[in-house]
């Protein structure tokens, strides 16, 4: 009981010498001026410690992140006395005297949601440095708008920024700089984001327009992000080599002879079908688009070769069909008062027929895997090489 009472009053003498700290004449609603009037100075850093949602339908990236933003307030009464022992650098301030002092009012840009942590009280802290320094650090769980494009799924490779600046002062009387941590993230940060690899953009100071020509003055801004590798060797094994392998299989048609009709008919169809149905699970999972995707041109082309395959095969059964017409004897019309008679076959036609046929199935046999390996060196090549300059 007498712990508890004697806790109580070193809060209580806490919170008086932290409102001690403030002048009377304190307005907490006005920023603090500086000795030759340039703008006010705020640092900031930011720690990326997870990221837990990359959300591709809505566009939006969910991440916990630890700010940090350092400002100074020549209006404080103190003198440095307080700054020994364990507090030489940093005097810790309850965050309640944030509710009677100016703090800077930043926020992120295409900020979507925002969420502090709490467990026990509000995961955040405040410090006061000798030179008059006031340091906020807290948690927060932010959503952030992230526009995407897939045109490269699932090679693609998004871009998003994160930015931070201030609402109602302008750069004229703010200015944001970077502190010396700048923008750093977890070690572990990629092992925690399935199916990403993760890269920090460097931090930037620039400026931010509200609108063109508009009221509002620019203000100034700080600007980062993060650049998101979509991992796509789950897709290799599970989309591309099936599907290219079914493709391949198609052409063991071309090996078989003619007259096995049901079996060349059966592997090409069954082929043909296995990669739409292949399609039809991959698009159910991807991202919904207006636009072609890249793994929707693999799939098409896929699907393309089988159609061909099949309509190389109705071409020499044609072929067949008209030898087999060309070899059959005709009976010629009977003249008047004559008996009909039987006609020799057209050997020179057969003949024909059967070179057209040994040459188009020769050509498939060639023509097939080579098409399919030159759109394989385009396709490839072309989005691979998207994914690196990026």
């Amino acid at each position: 009981m007498e712990a508890s009472v004697f806790l109580v009053a070193v809060m209580l003498a806490l919170a008086e010498a932290q409102v001690d700290l403030l002048p009377a004449s304190y307005l907490k609603h006005v920023r603090p001026k500086t000795p030759d009037g340039s703008p006010l100075r705020v640092g900031v850093s930011w720690h990326v410690s997870r990221i837990h949602q990359v959300d591709v339908d809505a566009m939006t990236v969910q991440l916990s992140v630890r700010p940090g933003v350092a400002w100074v307030d020549p209006r404080l009464n103190y003198t440095g006395e307080d700054h020994r022992d364990d507090h030489a650098h940093l005097l810790p301030l309850t965050l309640e005297f944030l509710e009677h002092a100016w703090k800077p009012d930043l926020f992120f840009l295409d900020m979507r949601d925002v969420r502090k942590f709490e467990m026990i009280d509000e995961v955040a802290g405040l410090w006061l440095l000798r030179n008059l320094t006031l340091y906020l650090s807290f948690l927060a769980m932010v959503t952030v708008d992230c526009p995407m494009r897939f045109h490269a799924y699932p090679f693609d490779v998004q871009n998003c920024s994160l930015a931070m600046t201030s609402y109602e002062y302008n750069r004229e009387e703010v200015s944001l700089f970077w502190l010396p941590e700048g923008v750093s993230s977890s070690h572990q940060l990629t092992d925690q984001l399935p199916g990403y690899d993760l890269r920090l953009l460097p931090a930037v100071v620039t400026t931010h327009s509200w609108c063109q020509d508009c009221f509002l003055e620019p203000a100034s801004a700080l600007q980062s992000g993060f650049i998101l590798s979509r991992r796509f060797s789950a897709h290799l094994l599970n989309a591309y080599v099936p599907s290219g392998l079914f493709v391949v299989v198609a052409w063991a048609s071309f090996f078989w002879p003619p007259e096995v009709v049901p079996g060349r008919t059966v592997l090409v169809v069954t082929s043909l079908l296995t990669v739409v149905s292949m399609y039809t699970g991959v698009r159910a999972t991807s991202p919904h688009t207006d636009y072609l995707k890249a793994i929707d041109i693999w799939f098409f082309m896929c699907i393309l070769f089988n159609v061909l395959v099949l309509l190389q095969f109705g071409t020499v059964i044609t072929l067949r069909r008209c030898q087999e017409k060309a070899k059959s004897a005709v009976v010629a019309p009977a003249p008047k008062g004559g008996a009909p008679h039987r006609l020799t076959p057209d050997l020179t036609q057969v003949k024909k027929l059967q070179r057209w046929e040994y040459h188009f199935e020769l050509a498939s046999k060639v023509l097939f895997p080579v098409a399919f390996v030159v759109f394989n060196l385009v396709y490839w090549g072309r989005f691979l090489s998207h994914r690196e300059w990026h």
